[in-house]
């Protein structure tokens, strides 16, 4: 079952998603770039990039969600010693791989190739 939105695309069902996840969920299929930061892509060039935004189940006796952040290093040229979500600049032109190179490098979660 989907909804439209106010420019008529049907938007996804959330019944499989979390109570908690529903709201962010709708959320991302409506925010704008110049919503999230001031520092916008440039119309051309700039380079492809890709993060992974990984939420869980709230553990027993937590109010909420988990949220997978990552601690940059401190001896980072850029943005050193910054929380951040894994990923990075996308070396092959694939976003999966680029993340997956991310999180299997700067966490102990471990994807399948």
């Amino acid at each position: 079952m989907t909804a439209a939105d106010q420019s008529g695309a049907a938007e996804p069902s959330y019944d499989r998603l979390p109570e908690w996840l529903r709201p962010l969920a709708h959320a991302a299929l409506h925010v704008r770039p110049e919503e999230l930061s001031r520092f916008l892509p440039p119309d051309e060039g700039g380079r492809e990039s890709a993060v992974l935004m990984l939420f869980g189940e709230s553990r027993p006796g937590w109010d909420g969600a988990d949220v997978l952040l990552i601690e940059r290093a401190h001896d980072m040229r850029s943005h050193a010693g910054q929380v951040a979500f894994p990923g990075g600049a996308d070396s092959v032109s694939c976003p999966t791989a680029t993340v997956c190179k991310a999180v299997g490098s700067g966490t102990k979660i471990y994807t399948k190739n």
